[in-house]
């Protein structure tokens, strides 16, 4: 019987580079949509005065569930069905379409505002699930850091573009004066996701055997993956500890990202220009 072709061969530059470009593309929701602008629009001008942090707490903490309780899942039913590519495209399609639809979170739409951010906030989250996924599979043991840190690096700059773009938007501002322009900043943010993702599209290879399994099958599969897991934990008691461990720092590390620019605004009184200027440092 032939072997199955090892999954570990060096891919070609054009399928890492196209890999890479995925963060390069998904900072850009990162940097605008979590960190710097959106979060200081919505507790500034969407949510009633007095409730903006906590609302958009919650918003973050009911996304990151949603995925905590759903990845494994998703994981288990894309790896099997070898059609991780195709989840990735759904993820992506479901960031960039909640992220240009937050243009009509408009003040007061607080629901709306939340219903969509919690929404790309999901599809960009399992986004960088299933994009990780690729990664031992265009890399081998001696290039896989190389690799890795070539997507970690471009997404650096795939944050500060997407932030220069939209800063004559942001000019004016968190300020009613300024709404029209604040409103297409989600917009040209989606724009960027959506086109410089292309390229992971066109040269990413989906390399599992795709299976033929009814859709539910690899549903139930998943299930009974996931209890697997759990029955086995005890028998891999390091691994549990280190997961509980990142699990809280992860959450932390969340945490930061998500309160820095409202925290630096509403806070601290740092005008926009200063915002950005923290953001590069």
């Amino acid at each position: 019987m032939a072997s199955e072709p090892s999954v570990r061969q060096p891919a070609r530059w054009s399928e890492i580079w196209g890999w890479a470009m995925f963060d390069f593309a998904n900072s850009s929701y990162t940097t605008v949509i979590v960190t710097v602008a959106f979060g200081v629009y919505f507790t500034r001008l969407v949510a009633p005065p007095g409730r903006g942090d906590s609302l958009w707490g919650w918003a973050i903490a009911i996304g990151n569930l949603i995925v905590l309780l759903l990845s494994p899942i998703v994981g288990a039913v894309a790896d099997d069905s070898g059609r991780k590519k195709l989840f990735l495209f759904f993820t992506y399609a479901t960031c960039v379409g909640g992220t240009a639809l937050l243009y009509f979170a408009t003040p007061g739409r607080v629901g709306l505002a939340l219903a969509l951010f919690i929404l790309s906030f999901v599809g960009f989250s399992f986004g960088e699930n299933l994009a990780g996924a690729f990664l031992p599979e265009i890399s081998t043991p001696a290039n896989i850091g190389k690799i890795s840190g070539l997507g970690w690096g471009l997404g650096y700059f795939g944050g500060l573009g997407s932030l220069l773009l939209v800063q004559p938007l942001l000019a004016g501002d968190f300020a009613a004066s300024n709404l029209s322009n604040l409103r297409l900043a989600w917009v040209v943010t989606a724009a960027f996701f959506m086109v410089a993702a292309l390229p992971t599209f066109l040269f990413l290879k989906e390399r599992a055997p795709r299976g033929s399994e009814p859709a539910l099958q690899y549903v139930r599969d998943g299930f009974r993956r996931l209890a697997d897991t759990a029955r086995s934990v005890r028998h891999f008691s390091e691994i549990a500890r280190f997961l509980g461990v990142y699990f809280l720092y992860y959450a932390g590390l969340t945490s930061v990202v998500a309160f820095a620019g409202i925290y630096a605004a509403n806070t601290l009184g740092f005008t926009f220009k200063e915002l950005v200027f923290l953001f590069i440092l």
